[in-house]
């Protein structure tokens, strides 16, 4: 199980050891994080766009941190 989660697991289920439950609540929670991600992309994505813009708009270099 930690060898998993050192192996970059979000989640994960142990065969025959898991029943239809735990099955949907790994699914969602496997779609949830894709989403919250999908999201942080496109913010970082915006942001680099709005500092892009204002780069060039008043000549200067501005910095966007992600992290």
């Amino acid at each position: 199980r930690v060898q998993a989660v050192r192996s970059g697991a979000q989640d994960f289920l142990v065969k025959g050891y898991f029943d239809d439950g735990q099955l949907a609540k790994a699914l969602r929670y496997s779609i949830a994080r894709n989403n919250i991600l999908r999201r942080l992309e496109d913010t970082q994505r915006i942001a680099r766009i709005a500092r892009d813009g204002l780069a060039e708009v008043f000549g200067i270099k501005l910095t966007v941190w992600a992290g």
